[in-house]
């Protein structure tokens, strides 16, 4: 894998491991993710549902990458039109508490995804051989550079 999928592999991984915690975390201070529909999320529902939004954010940014010039400013405009939108299914839980908690997942997954995913967009073969650091020092850049974690 390169080191751009390597990277963006870690940001799933951190997003799905985010919104464990914090749904622990609701969990430990009594909030149920009750749904009005009668269903309840649990740990299982939030890790799946933050491992497809975190590969499909994923897939969307290479597709851009792939067709247009600007893909980390698009992706991000893209990805926080989507988070906003997502709010709108939060209001499916049954109660305040509920529809909090469920905000509070969607909100910890869009900060993960918004901040650390679009890191290495624009990354190039040839910016790594040149020893630049492609689009704004992403971290492949920075490891070919002899900068890297």
């Amino acid at each position: 894998m390169t080191a751009k999928g390597n990277y963006r592999l870690r940001v799933v991984a951190a997003a799905v491991v985010a919104a464990e915690v914090a749904y622990l975390v609701l969990w430990a201070v009594g909030v149920d993710l009750v749904l009005a529909s009668g269903g309840t999320v649990g740990a299982v529902q939030v890790a799946a549902a933050s491992a497809v939004a975190s590969f499909a954010g994923w897939v969307v940014l290479a597709l851009l990458e792939r067709f247009t010039g600007r893909a980390r400013r698009a992706w991000t405009m893209l990805a926080a039109v989507v988070f906003g939108l997502s709010l709108f299914g939060t209001a499916g839980g049954d109660g305040t508490a509920a529809v909090v908690g469920l905000s509070v997942l969607h909100s910890v997954v869009a900060v993960v995804l918004i901040a650390a995913l679009p890191r290495c967009a624009g990354f190039t073969r040839r910016a790594a051989d040149a020893g630049g650091a492609g689009d704004s020092g992403h971290v492949a850049g920075r490891a070919a550079a002899g900068n890297g974690r």
